[in-house]
């Protein structure tokens, strides 16, 4: 597929900013965790962890609020390490109803701009019977 310039160096600025894995698993009763990097430019921003198919409907299950320090929910953790630009997740005690899509993100303020959206990495999450 082609992409015009302008809209590829849109693309660039926001879409290589957040990488991680694609695939994750566990199995019941166990633990995952999940690390997603970033690029620095990002440092302070608050991060968060999401679940749904598209990235700009998902529902956020915990979030950094712009803090170093681990953030809890229930069964899944979070922590942003500035030093090496990298988000962990980490789900506890999963269950079959763990399954599915959930997004590494970065909250951004828009202003202006009804058309950015925060950056954001999918990853697929599957549970195995123990």
């Amino acid at each position: 597929m082609w992409l015009p310039p302008s809209l590829l160096l849109l693309c660039l600025s926001g879409c290589l900013s957040l990488t991680g894995p694609s695939f994750v698993s566990g199995i019941t009763g166990g633990s995952l965790t999940v690390r997603c990097r970033y690029n620095s430019a990002y440092k302070g921003y608050n991060k968060y962890w999401c679940q749904g198919q598209q990235d700009e409907n998902c529902n956020t299950i915990v979030e950094t609020k712009g803090e170093e320090k681990e953030r809890r929910n229930g069964r899944v953790s979070i922590r942003d390490s500035t030093d090496d630009l990298t988000l962990t997740v980490t789900m506890r005690d999963l269950n079959a109803a763990d399954a599915g899509s959930y997004w590494c993100k970065i909250q951004k303020v828009w202003i202006f701009d009804a058309w950015s959206r925060d950056p954001s990495f999918k990853v697929q999450v599957s549970v195995y019977p123990g």
